[in-house]
Parts: C-alpha cells; structure tokens; sequence
C-alpha cells in the first residue's frame, strides 16, 4: 500500500443521529401526549369562557334594574306586575327587559317588581325602587362548585327619587257683592201750600269693581344638564382614607326664573344618595367601577321637567 494513499472506510452513522425506529417512537409519545392533554384544554377553555359568560350577566343584571327605576322615576303609574311588556301601561317592565335582549341572561315579566316609598304620587322625596332577577346557565360544571349549581340567579335592586313637577296655584278671585238697587221714589202729590215738600230720593250706591286676577307667569319648561368634579375618584373607606368629594353643578337653562317656582331632585345612583340643593356635593361609601354609579337630575318648574344623567365611576 502506497503511503499517501487515504485509507477509505465504509460509511458508518453517527452516534448521535437517531434510528428510524427512534424517531418513530418520539412521534408516537407526542401524539400520546396531545391525546391525554386536548380534553383538559377543553374544559380549561370552556371554564373560562363560562367566567366571562357570568361577569357579563351580572353586569346585564344590574343595567336592566337601573334602567327600570330611571323609567319609574318618571313614570311610577305605568307598571303592571307579571304582565308583558306594553309601550303605554307597562313601560318598567319594557325598559327593564329590552335592556336584557342578547345577554346570556333570562328575564321575564314575573322577574321585575316594583315598590313606591312612601307612594308613587307627585310629591318631593318620594322615591321607587325596581328589582330585576335573572336566571343563566353554566356551560360546563366546573364553576357549579362554587355556584351551587349549574343554575345561577342574579338579583339586583336600584332605588332612584320621583321625578316630580310643582303644581300650579292660581288665586280664585274674590266676588264682589251684588249692589242693592236703589228704591224708585214715590210721586209726591200736589203741594198743598200748607204741606212739607217730600224729601229727594238718595243717588243709587255705585257698585265694588272686581279685582282684577294675578296673572299665571309664563314658564318655559327647563332643559336639565350638570357637571361633576373630579370626574372619576375613590369611596370612603375610614378617616384614613375619606374618599373623594365630588362637587356637581347645575347647568340647566330656564331655571331660576320669577313666580316659575323650580326644584331640583338628584339622586347619586348608590340608594341613599338624595339632594333637593342646586349645587350638591357628594361623598359615596360603597364602589362601582363598571359602568359606575347612574347620577340622575331632575329639574322641574311649573312649564314641565327635563331630566339629565351621568354614570361616575368611583373605584
């Protein structure tokens, strides 16, 4: 053999680069694997998805109370219990179902009542509070745990003050007595040139004119608006942390004018929150983040009322 000559070997594989069979085995262990892990991903998913179907519903709950005490507000006389919705003798009910319409939650007309404290008439501070009930339904039974159930009702109450609008008062004019007509003189005879001459009749008494009326001032009916600083802010928790103090002030035309006598009604949306002043301030005990706190204004002169809402989100 010739020294430069290269010894030449048959191939031969590398240690490192695995057999067919090898290769055919790890495939075999990773469909395995994605066999046992599709299921669990299934159900991860459809837990989820059963989180956000819910959060979703509740917010559904809480919209469809408020918006059936803003319309009660306004018009209390126009609800019938457990009957179906009508634009003219059932309009709660309607407003309070229509604002349900394509959620994953149900409503029926049985499941809204409402209440009138201390009655649904025209009087300042009356208030009326409106609950809604709704029923979902789980996907998977995962979440039934901590529910109780695949089966899971919501209920929501919103208490909001009557819209109310001042009364009218037109003075009664006070009759004037009916004057005594004067009595027609006797003739007196032929003098008698021995006799008295009769006396001469006493002029008719001129009758009282009437008092003239007041008359009813002419009231433009007023268009409610507001504002409110901070726009956004926190509840009060303790004297460590005392909340925001949010200043709302009244924008509305027409109001403040002589003899219209007008009246504010706000109402902050958390229940209790109540004011008659034109420019309150407010300070709330509880939170609402999402979609926030229904401020409701209602501005009312003897022309008609307006009404003007905001939602506040108070974290």
């Amino acid at each position: 053999m010739r020294s430069d000559q290269t010894l030449r070997l048959p191939f031969s594989r590398s240690a490192s680069s695995p057999a067919p069979a090898a290769r055919r085995r790890s495939r075999g262990q990773a469909l395995v694997e994605l066999a046992l892990i599709t299921p669990v991903a299934v159900v991860l998913l459809a837990t989820a998805t059963d989180l956000g179907r819910l959060f979703y519903s509740r917010i559904a709950i809480v919209n469809a109370a408020r918006e059936g005490a803003f319309e009660a507000s306004i018009h209390p006389t126009s609800y019938l219990a457990g009957q179906p919705c009508n634009k003219t003798t059932n309009r709660v009910v309607c407003r309070a179902i229509n604002e349900t319409n394509g959620s994953f939650v149900t409503v029926s007309p049985s499941d809204i009542s409402m209440a009138c404290t201390p009655d649904c008439g025209n009087t300042l501070g009356n208030t009326v509070s409106v609950t809604v009930t709704g029923h979902f339904s789980l996907l998977t039974p995962i979440l039934a745990v901590f529910t109780g159930g695949t089966s899971v009702t919501f209920s929501e109450s919103v208490t909001m003050r009557l819209a109310v609008s001042p009364t009218a008062v037109v003075p009664t004019p006070t009759p004037s007595p009916t004057p005594t007509p004067s009595p027609t003189p006797t003739p007196s005879p032929t003098p008698d040139p021995s006799a008295t001459p009769s006396p001469t009749p006493d002029p008719s008494a001129t009758p009282t004119p009437l008092p003239t009326p007041t008359p009813t001032p002419n009231c433009p009916a007023p268009v409610a608006s507001f504002t409110v600083d901070p726009t956004t802010g926190s509840h009060y928790q303790n004297k460590n942390f005392p909340g925001t103090t949010f200043q709302f002030t009244d924008g509305s035309t027409n109001t403040n004018l002589p003899g219209c006598q007008t009246v504010w009604s706000w109402n902050f949306g958390d229940g209790p929150g109540v004011s008659s002043a034109q420019n309150p301030t407010y300070v709330y005990g509880s939170k609402n983040n999402s979609p926030g706190f229904l401020v409701q204004l209602v501005v009312s002169n003897l022309g008609g009322s307006s009404t003007a809402t905001f939602y506040l989100r108070v974290s």
